[in-house]
């Protein structure tokens, strides 16, 4: 894959529901030079792989306080020892009006602004038949990934995902579009604000 644009010391928010494609976007977007994938699930399946995490089940409460310690090491990584010219596409399930959601994308934007990196936060839009069917995956539990159509459906149907306010914010629907289409949207939009 040949590129004549230099991903230097970007990030890139991928938001959207359980199921909309944050992860297959982000792993075409991780193949474009220096940018590096930071999906949500690198924090949270290392205490996943040690529950009974079935992708249905309620999560106990506590396990996510143990999540939070190691996306908070994740994080203060890409702060404090990532190489300046690396760039990352961080994966985040995020509804509006949401508490986690809104703690979470201030974390974001205190990495961006230690970095000093471009930010581009994108909301990923999907038909609710779409979810259920994506959500079924044997590969999402393979991910322990939630996989219950029913809760992803109302889950859809009832919240909005979240939206940041930034200036530079895009929402994309990728309900009839590829994972490589969608990433080369996201792209060309990265392209121009670079300019």
């Amino acid at each position: 894959m040949k590129h004549d644009f230099i991903y230097e010391n970007c990030i890139i928010l991928l938001m959207g529901f359980a199921g909309v494609g944050k992860l297959t976007t982000a792993k075409e977007l991780a193949k474009y030079p220096n940018f590096k994938l930071v999906d949500n699930h690198t924090w949270i399946n290392p205490v996943f792989g040690l529950i009974n995490q079935d992708g249905v089940t309620q999560i106990p409460e506590a396990t996510w306080k143990k999540v939070d310690k190691i996306c908070d090491v994740v994080f203060e990584t890409m702060g404090e020892l990532s190489p300046n010219d690396f760039s990352f596409v961080i994966t985040q399930g995020m509804i509006e009006g949401d508490d986690e959601s809104e703690k979470f994308y201030r974390r974001i934007c205190e990495l961006v602004e230690s970095r000093k990196s471009l930010f581009l936060p994108v909301r990923l839009e999907c038909a609710e038949e779409a979810i259920v069917k994506r959500i079924q995956s044997a590969e999402r539990r393979d991910k322990y990934k939630a996989i219950d159509a029913e809760w992803a459906a109302q889950l859809s149907r009832n919240n909005k995902v979240f939206q940041s306010g930034h200036s530079f914010e895009i929402t994309i629907n990728n309900t009839d579009k590829s994972p490589d289409q969608v990433a080369r949207i996201i792209i060309d939009h990265l392209k121009k604000l670079k300019k």
